[in-house]
């Protein structure tokens, strides 16, 4: 049973709004919804499109792999656009890629304010993710860059002063392949982008451990199915894994050949994460309804530090996730919130002097076509094939 203060949380974190999607949406129909924003830019090549606001802290609402009659692959709150409400709860609107800082909760969280205690009533959304908008920089057809000068404080009252550059670029085919090392066929349908942010400490100090260090957190929103399945190839095979909010069993969690499966079906409120000895630099998703393959692939380093936002074991406030996957669902007390799930990925943390920056990639690739072609690619990229993802949690 989730505690009292782990359900606030959930209402506060996930807060991104009850919203039935029982059939694909049209990536037309979400550019029309989102077209009360003013700066809404769809970036193209080719039938690989992305609608991304640069004023909403560069966000990527979601994208489609056959133009505007393609399906819409990114989950948003579709009622707070509707309602614009979303303009006061930036970072609660979700989208196929935003930016959050960690960590959450422990000794140097983000989410708390000094000398408050740290449970679901007192989380507050650091203004950096929830009321800045940024500011133009520059843009093009395929890539369009934003930013903003940024300042968080931690729950050990001390304040970050830096500035901040996101770049939101569209991928053509020959990207595709040079960084998956695949070729692509033409029987398949495709789109990608690139969302790299980077930061530079504009303080008078240099950053350091003891007083508290943050990530920068890339998460992914994306619509769920009754088979859709998340694999994330480890190392060293983990006992297990880190688990948030709920108990979780073999129906809907297996390691299995140096590799983790976890279904996502949003009917089960839960999360898990991959720690630093574990990962590798890239994961994905099996939906079979949508005959649809999705990669992350994302900017890893395992020999740095991770900050901790688990909300009950903090022993190691840099001993944090890398990975993390959210599947939305029902328990009787909170949920759903989507229906949706959240492909996750954090930088490391540093310690940076005066003028230093600290950078992350997070990349997000849409395959769309025959079993036999994602099979290939499933078995290029992560090294399962897609009989084995099909058959893995079906006890």
């Amino acid at each position: 049973m989730m505690s009292k203060a782990i359900i606030l949380v959930l209402l506060f974190v996930v807060s991104v709004g009850c919203q039935t999607r029982t059939e694909s949406v049209t990536f037309k129909s979400d550019v029309e919804l989102l077209s009360c924003i003013d700066d809404l830019v769809i970036l193209k090549n080719g039938q690989s499109q992305v609608a991304v606001s640069g004023k909403l802290q560069a966000r990527v609402f979601t994208s489609s792999s056959k133009g505007l009659d393609g399906v819409s692959y990114g989950w948003f709150k579709r009622k707070a656009i509707k309602d614009g409400s979303y303009i006061n709860h930036l970072a609660s609107i979700g989208g196929e890629s935003r930016l959050w800082f960690g960590p959450e909760i422990g000794k140097y969280a983000l989410f708390f304010k000094p000398g408050f205690e740290q449970n679901g009533d007192n989380i507050v959304y650091p203004k950096a993710m929830s009321e800045v908008l940024y500011s133009p920089i520059n843009q093009d057809s395929v890539s369009i860059t934003y930013g903003a000068s940024l300042t968080l404080m931690n729950f050990n009252n001390y304040t970050f002063e830096f500035d901040l550059t996101r770049k939101i670029s569209v991928l053509n085919a020959k990207e595709i392949e040079n960084d998956l090392g695949i070729v692509l066929s033409s029987d398949l349908s495709f789109v990608a982008f690139e969302a790299q942010t980077t930061i530079v400490n504009t303080g008078t100090s240099q950053w350091k451990k003891e007083n508290g260090l943050f990530s920068l957190w890339e998460l992914s929103c994306l619509n769920p199915s009754e088979q859709t399945k998340v694999v994330i190839p480890v190392k060293a095979s983990p006992d297990s894994v880190t688990v948030y909010f709920s108990d979780i069993d073999s129906r809907r969690f297996e390691i299995k050949d140096e590799c983790v499966f976890y279904r996502v079906d949003a009917k089960y409120l839960n999360k898990i994460g991959i720690k630093a000895q574990y990962a590798t630099p890239i994961f994905g998703s099996y939906n079979p309804e949508l005959s649809l393959l999705t990669i992350v692939k994302y900017t890893f380093t395992n020999d740095s530090l991770y900050v901790n936002s688990h909300w009950i074991n903090q022993d190691e406030p840099y001993g944090g996730d890398v990975i993390n996957v959210f599947n939305d669902g029902k328990t009787p007390a909170a949920g759903p919130f989507g229906p949706f799930y959240e492909l996750e990925t954090s930088s490391c943390s540093k310690e940076l002097n005066v003028g230093e920056t600290l950078a992350h990639s997070h990349s997000v690739y849409h395959f769309e076509g025959g079993y036999q072609e994602l099979d290939l690619l499933s078995k290029r990229i992560l090294g399962v094939s897609i009989e084995t993802i099909g058959s893995a949690l079906l006890k």
